[in-house]
Formats: structure tokens, sequence, C-alpha cells
């Protein structure tokens, strides 16, 4: 099984500033990705790097992880914790199925895959401490390539 990725950049857009690649479905309701450069600056000499913004705003979080703890071929995690910057009880993903997209998906994408249990909506199961397959998410990575998560948080 893959492992957590050490090395991701976080950004959380509004809906016009959202990086999301033309070939991944989202909700209707986020808008197509705009032309901007992405705000992410890639690791460099193993050290974690990226955008962390203090207390965002927006709509659309986007997740890029560049690395992984050095599985060659997936990366995976446990769960995504959100949480509210005012009150600080946790953010609750209404519909992960329609709010929550990765690319790539998961490993179904793969040919000798097709029903795995370890999909990106297992991120917002609520269950984060595990080893249980049907809690996690597991993708394949390919070093120099970026997989990426969008989570539509609404309005």
């Amino acid at each position: 099984a893959g492992a957590p990725s050490r090395h991701a950049a976080m950004n959380l857009a509004s809906p016009q500033e959202a990086q999301v690649p033309s070939n991944v479905a989202l909700p209707h309701s986020v808008p197509p990705p705009s032309t901007a450069p992405p705000n992410v600056v890639p690791p460099s000499a193993g050290v974690a790097t990226g955008v962390f913004a203090e207390l965002p705003r927006g709509r659309c979080l986007e997740i890029t992880i560049f690395s992984t703890w050095g599985d060659p071929y997936y990366v995976g995690l446990t769960g995504i914790e959100l949480f509210d910057e005012r009150s600080g009880v946790p953010i609750k993903i209404d519909d992960p199925r329609t709010q929550v997209r990765a690319d790539p998906a998961d490993i179904n994408v793969l040919p000798e895959y097709s029903h795995d249990p370890r999909v990106v909506t297992n991120l917002f199961d609520g269950v984060l401490r595990t080893c249980d397959d049907l809690h996690l998410w597991l993708a394949p990575f390919t070093p120099g390539a970026r997989n990426m998560i969008w989570v539509d948080l609404g309005a």
C-alpha cells in the first residue's frame, strides 16, 4: 500500500482561481479553471515547500502532492480534516461523491484494478487513524508529475 505524502501544497482559492485541469470532472457548481499559473512551489532538496495560507478564504481547496514517503509507484492518505476559522469546529463535507475529486482519481484508473475500495471520497469519511483499506485513498504516483485533490466547500 502507498504511504502518505510528505510534500504537499494547499491552495484555497475562489472558484475563479481554482487550477483544475479540464480533464477532471468537478461538480457543476465549480466553474472552469483560470489560465493563471499554479500557486505552488515544488519541493527542492527534500524540504517541504509550498503555499500555505493562514486563515484562507474561498470555496475550492486545491491540494498538490509532489512526492511520497518513498514509494515509487503509489501515493495515499488516510484523511483530511478542515476546520472553521472562527469556531475551530471541523467543517463537514456533505457529499464527498460530488464535492471531492482527485487526479489521478485512485488506483482504479489502472487496468489491473477496477473495484479497489481506496477511493478519494474516503478522505472525508471521518476515520483518520487507520490502516483499513475501506477508509484510505490510494492513487498511482509518477515522479515529476503532480497528484491533485480538489474539495468544493460550497457556498
